[in-house]
């Protein structure tokens, strides 16, 4: 579907609280896309919401909880990672914004498991805190308030405007809509200091500090602590900070993980250049080399990348 076409079509959703209530309840291809190009929805800004049979407290002055309020965000991502979690299990999200996939994985998990959810962002931690209370997943999730790095301590975050929720990052940017000082904490520090010894699945969108990330879970990655590991590759991010491809992939590879084979063939197309690694942004799946790609994954191989 042509630019020009998704724009018009999602010019009349923006106007008509019909049209966009039919948008949200339809299935086509190409639906999503006219999602990420509305500015706005005839909506209250806030507002309870039922999306993906979880209950959330969205702003959707915001692209990222618009999406979620239409069933748009990232949904064959979600769909790969939810066959990756297990009852009981124990799950990582890293840069949670407003609590997506931690509820997802709670959902998973049930009673006898355990999410742990890191946002450094104070507006959206609270909202991740609420969304997580409405579906009485607060026994269930850990919430804690800070980024994620290489060194315990503090950091500034570079924050992003309320239409863009997901943007903030530990590196300055070209977006940036002011700055806060929030904590920083390390994966190994906070597993060594739980007694975690194990962790079903480890999901990372920190836009940009992947690699400082990485470092801080040096001794976890060694002991292959993270079952499977679903991270963001911010190319464009990555540029701006004179990172490359290469160093996101160095300390995987030093430690023994390997690209999940839905995800190897874009890696290879990065590598050889026919895919530039600076002008993408995909969500990748490590797992130890060796250990199998885990239950489900095989079957989802047709998922990888968003509608």
């Amino acid at each position: 579907m042509a630019d020009a076409l998704v724009r018009a079509l999602a010019r009349p959703c923006e106007r008509s609280a019909f049209l966009a209530r039919l948008l949200r309840r339809a299935r086509f291809r190409g639906r999503c896309r006219i999602v990420s190009a509305l500015r706005c929805v005839p909506f209250p800004d806030e507002m309870e919401a039922v999306c993906g049979g979880l209950r959330y407290r969205l702003d959707l002055r915001d692209d990222v909880q618009r999406s979620i309020f239409f069933d748009c965000y990232e949904p064959r991502d979600v769909t790969l990672v939810d066959a990756l979690v297990r009852a009981g299990g124990v799950c990582l999200d890293v840069g949670a914004n407003v609590g997506f996939y931690t509820l997802h994985f709670a959902k998973r998990v049930g009673p006898s498991g355990r999410v742990f959810a890191f946002e450094p962002e104070p507006r959206n931690a609270e909202r991740l805190r609420a969304n997580c209370v409405l579906n009485g997943f607060d026994p269930i999730v850990e919430v804690t308030e800070a980024a994620v790095a290489d060194r315990e301590g503090s950091a500034i975050l570079h924050r992003s405007d309320a239409a863009h929720s997901g943007w903030g990052s530990l590196a300055p940017h070209a977006e940036e809509a002011g700055a806060v000082l929030v904590r920083t904490t390390t994966l190994d520090s906070f597993l060594e200091t739980r007694g975690i010894e194990r962790v079903d699945l480890l999901k990372v969108d920190v836009e940009g500090s992947e690699c400082e990330l990485l470092v801080g879970a040096a001794r976890s990655l060694a002991s292959r602590r993270f079952r499977h590991l679903f991270i963001e590759f911010n190319g464009v991010r990555l540029l701006e900070r004179g990172k490359t491809l290469e160093d996101f992939l160095r300390p995987l590879e030093a430690s023994g993980y390997a690209p999940a084979s839905i995800h190897a063939d874009l890696i290879s197309k990065m590598r050889r250049g026919a895919i530039p690694p600076h002008t993408i942004w995909p969500n990748l799946l490590f797992t130890p080399r060796g250990a199998g790609e885990g239950d489900g994954n095989g079957r989802l191989a047709s998922m990888s990348g968003s509608a």
